[in-house]
């Protein structure tokens, strides 16, 4: 990640906090169209779990410039959501409705490298969290197997 993709990440941010429910609304609403099973793993009032979506948003996207606290911090958020039956592939699901939501929401302001730069973002995020969730299951199979 670069300092301007972090930038840039933090500015069209900080465009979108103005109306948040509409945002996580585009974003759940596109996830369940691609992948309808997920609606079965959050509530049916959809409100609170947006509510909790965009205060990890946020945290992550305000956390971009000091490294150390974004790792671990992504290292729990993996681990948690693998324990509510995330799935590596959900991931995939994950960005591209975060950038459905990120395009509607900023209009032509949402250019290519903004977009370019939530993507980074977003996939060095992912990698984290894949990557707390395999170490975690490493380590249990060992136990077992001990």
């Amino acid at each position: 990640m670069t300092t301007n993709q972090i930038s840039l990440v933090q500015k069209s941010w900080q465009k979108i906090l103005y109306d948040v429910p509409q945002t996580a609304q585009i974003f759940y609403i596109t996830s369940f169209k691609i992948i309808p099973s997920l609606k079965a793993l959050f509530p049916s009032d959809i409100v609170e779990q947006s509510k909790k979506l965009i205060a990890i948003f946020d945290t992550l996207v305000n956390l971009r410039d000091k490294p150390k606290t974004l790792i671990l911090t992504g290292q729990e958020l993996g681990i948690k959501y693998f324990k509510n039956c995330e799935q590596p592939g959900h991931y995939d699901t994950a960005v591209a409705a975060l950038l459905k939501a990120l395009a509607q929401r900023l209009g032509e302001d949402f250019t290519t490298l903004t977009q370019k730069a939530w993507f980074a973002v977003y996939q060095a995020q992912a990698t984290t969290m894949i990557n707390a969730v395999n170490n975690v299951a490493t380590t249990q199979s060992q136990r077992e197997l001990s």
